[in-house]
């Protein structure tokens, strides 16, 4: 019976699993190898191993009983049960999704948005200030170059007449002053 039982919860594990190719040989070979050990070890320690025919009559009819009686049953039970365990591992999954995955998903995006606004804004007020100091700046440049240029061309202009200016009142000053000179020569003696 308990072979029965094993093969059946194997077949449905199989079915539910979706094996396929090599693997369906190798789960196979591995299942009645154990089935060999598990009769083997029982017959070790309930009769030293001792095979005898009543032995085979009994996994016959036991395996008969199984097959007649409770196949169906176990079936049905079992196919329940793994429902009920997917239907669990479901709703804790979910359950998990909902209360710790959303909640930090929504925290992480909402980060990243409040970085994202927080640079662009940054971003958009060094920009506005970049070129409102350019707009102010710009100007002054413009007119302080003309300026430059009418000043040094002016000055250029105004420092030859003065220069010129006071070139000519030295000149005066000296004839002025050579007149006076002469004047006064002219009295001494």
């Amino acid at each position: 019976m308990t072979m029965g039982l094993l093969y059946d919860t194997y077949r449905v594990m199989k079915g539910q699993t979706g094996l396929r190719g090599w693997l369906v040989i190798i789960c196979d070979l591995l299942f009645w190898a154990s089935c060999i050990f598990l009769v083997f070890g029982t017959l070790l320690r309930v009769n030293d191993g001792i095979v005898r025919v009543y032995l085979f009559l009994g996994m016959g009819i036991g395996a008969w009983f199984y097959f007649a009686l409770l196949h169906s049953f176990y079936i049905k039970w079992f196919l329940r049960l793994i429902n009920l365990v997917k239907a669990i591992y479901r709703f804790i999954v979910r359950l998990i999704q909902v209360i710790v995955i959303k909640p930090i998903i929504f925290i992480y995006k909402t980060i990243i948005a409040l970085v994202v606004a927080v640079v662009l804004f940054l971003w958009k007020v060094a920009t506005f200030a970049y070129s409102l100091i350019l707009k102010l700046v710009t100007p002054i440049g413009k007119q302080s170059a003309k300026l430059s240029k009418q000043i040094y061309s002016g000055s250029k202009k105004k420092g030859a007449g003065i220069l010129s200016r006071l070139a000519k009142l030295f000149k005066r000053k000296r004839h002025k002053k050579k007149d006076d000179d002469d004047e006064d020569e002219d009295k001494i003696e």
